[in-house]
């Protein structure tokens, strides 16, 4: 197995109740986050669609979760959660987010999905490459990643590197896995052998392309921001 450049990505995509197909970003976090409490100041019947949305997705997270290490928890969007004490929502940022999940239902498809992931990649990308690299890591992570795979070969099947970057703290991977199946796991067993912090990866359905992006050991990935990344498919689709 040859091992070319080095980087990593992750997405899963499944039905959601009434959402329907959604790609969905898992992320592994080395600390526990302390989600922040928000609630509506005007009540909505929609409200509670996006509550079980965002329940829904926790739930699809704690499932990916590597062991003992914590996952970001859903956002509820009405009441708070163990007593913490409550946040205004923005009238305007909550409008937002239903209209967000409305268009959802019936035009987040596999291929708004990619463009989705690619946005939100192309954004790390550029926070990447403006590190300056860390050679002495980049090496160590490299032959770290070549010895894993050499010696997952029995297990993992054929797996080739596309691609791995890193810079200071950040890296992207590309992969091609033979066996779709193992891809998830293939994953959370790179981040958790070689100490990144956090993972998150696009996974399209039935295919053989893993992409993924890696934070190492202390630092972390920049936030998926729904309504910046799904909201400009949204606003290019309009009409």
């Amino acid at each position: 197995m040859t091992l070319l450049r080095t980087t990593i990505p992750l997405v899963i995509a499944g039905a959601i109740g009434a959402v329907g197909a959604l790609g969905l970003q898992s992320r592994w976090a080395g600390a526990a986050q302390k989600p922040k409490a928000r609630v509506v100041a005007k009540e909505d019947p929609r409200d509670a669609e996006l509550s079980d949305l965002r329940a829904r997705l926790g739930a699809l997270e704690a499932r990916s979760a590597i062991g003992a290490r914590a996952t970001v928890q859903p956002v509820p969007i009405n009441g708070n959660r163990a007593g913490q004490a409550e946040e205004p929502r923005d009238p305007d940022t909550l409008q937002k987010e239903r209209a967000l999940a409305d268009w959802m239902k019936d035009h987040y498809t596999p291929e708004v999905q990619a463009k989705v992931f690619g946005h939100y990649f192309a954004d790390l990308d550029v926070v990447r490459g403006a590190e300056r690299r860390d050679a002495g890591w980049e090496r160590e992570m490299t032959s770290g990643l070549q010895k894993m795979l050499d010696d997952g070969t029995h297990e993992l099947g054929k797996v080739t590197v596309q691609r791995f970057d890193c810079g200071a703290t950040l890296c992207r991977l590309q992969l091609d896995v033979e066996n779709v199946q193992v891809r998830g796991k293939l994953v959370q067993t790179i981040q958790h052998t070689l100490h990144f912090d956090e993972a998150s990866a696009f996974m399209p359905a039935g295919e053989k392309q893993v992409d993924a992006y890696l934070a190492r050991q202390g630092a972390t990935l920049p936030d998926f921001d729904q309504l910046k990344y799904v909201g400009a498919e949204m606003s290019a689709n309009a009409g």
